[in-house]
């Protein structure tokens, strides 16, 4: 238990989860049973937000978290006056990198802060494409990413964001830290096959351009299969790009592009899918039900594959740094038409079974808190006082996205 000692007494340590746009998607999921595995282990949980979807916000509510809109959220002192009156020990986690730095900057030693690193691109400056200008970023940002990940103040989600850094960064003897998006593990009935191709996904470009793709394939695997039909789930920001791909395919009266949706709704989707094609969090709720996936490469406008997810458990998403071939996804489609209802059952309990061994809710918690405890608490930085500064005077919310890494 993570608990520090005041007047004698010892207060568990408050769990303090930042997120700027607490919305529909997988991230926000990912908080929900993280929150939910710490408030059942009797720690006080907290979310700060800028803006947020009603419906997400209730059920983190309902949950018993402690939500906080945050007005000013640019400004690195908001963070610093919430945090300063709190007179726990506080383990703040944050999922973007300027809100990581925000957090660094507060010269408070109640203070953990934890960089949960999803997708560890590389920095970008502004909207410049420079090389001189990454490579100079790249630089600056790759001592204090080492020392995170030394550290234990910043894990990663999987095995691809461990490489990611080894290749891009170049770190070498470096003890990754490993926590994966954690599911609520729970029985689920026999799946039955279908000709129904079924993907979810908050829809933006590039991350994730792969459902343009998707649209691609589907009708090139419908001059084969008649019967195939596909379902997509989304909404964002590009979805208008979606529409219009869809409205110009030959076989536009079998996709059926649904908008948003909320979790409880998704049930009946799943029900009625044979296969599941996508990324993140959705992949895990798929094969859980025990529906064979396909995980995919993020950044593209291909549906770019290495193999079924039940034989790569260990990525939500397909690694840039493996050579894939564009003809894969057929293979493995032309293969799953082909089988008979044994091997679909087989298939379906391999793609449940992955996720038990590797994704339990429990297991993941308490291994977070193992990380808490050798992580570092805050100490002055005169290096993130000035970046959260600069992010401050020049990170707006169109282009807060570009400073992930």
């Amino acid at each position: 238990m993570l608990s520090i000692r005041l007047g004698g007494q010892k207060v568990h340590s408050e769990i303090v989860f930042i997120y700027d746009n607490f919305r529909v998607g997988g991230a926000e999921l990912m908080i929900e049973r993280i929150a939910q595995g710490f408030l059942e282990r009797k720690y006080p949980v907290t979310l700060l937000y800028g803006v947020g979807d009603e419906g997400m916000l209730n059920r983190i509510k309902a949950l018993g978290v402690n939500v906080t809109r945050i007005t000013n959220w640019d400004n690195a002192k908001s963070f610093k006056k919430y945090l300063n009156e709190c007179k726990n020990e506080m383990i703040c986690f944050t999922f973007l990198w300027n809100e990581y730095v925000k957090v660094r900057c507060i010269p408070n030693k109640r203070i953990k802060p934890i960089f949960f690193a999803v997708h560890f691109k590389a920095l970008a400056v502004g909207d410049s494409n420079s090389h001189l200008k990454k490579r100079i970023v790249k630089r600056i940002m790759s001592p204090r990413i080492e020392e995170g990940l030394k550290s234990h103040n910043i894990i990663c989600m999987d095995e691809q964001t461990c490489r990611y850094c080894e290749k891009y960064y170049g770190f070498n003897n470096i003890e990754y830290t490993i926590i994966r998006i954690p599911i609520h593990i729970k029985s689920s009935k026999r799946h039955e096959k279908s000709n129904n191709i079924l993907s979810i996904s908050r829809f933006e470009i590039p991350f994730k351009g792969y459902l343009l793709g998707l649209i691609d394939v589907f009708s090139d695997i419908k001059k084969e299969i008649p019967d195939a039909k596909l379902t997509i789930i989304s909404y964002g920001e590009n979805i208008e790009k979606l529409m219009e791909k869809i409205s110009k395919s030959s076989y536009k009266k079998d996709i059926m592009l649904m908008g948003k949706t909320s979790y409880d709704e998704l049930d009946k989707y799943y029900e009625k899918a044979g296969i599941y094609i996508g990324m993140g969090t959705t992949v895990l709720d798929a094969s859980l039900r025990g529906i064979p996936s396909i995980a995919v490469r993020a950044y593209t406008e291909e549906v770019l594959v290495e193999d079924w997810f039940f034989n790569k458990p260990n990525s939500v998403a397909v690694d840039d740094w493996i050579d894939v071939n564009k003809k894969t996804i057929y293979r493995l489609l032309e293969n799953y038409f082909k089988w008979n209802s044994m091997e679909y059952e087989t298939y379906s309990e391999k793609s449940r079974h992955v996720i038990v061994e590797n994704y339990g809710v429990d297991h993941i918690i308490n291994s977070l808190i193992e990380n808490i405890k050798r992580s570092k608490k805050n100490s002055f930085s005169w290096f993130y006082t000035l970046l959260a500064k600069f992010y401050e005077l020049k990170l707006t919310k169109k282009r807060r996205k570009m400073y992930e890494i």
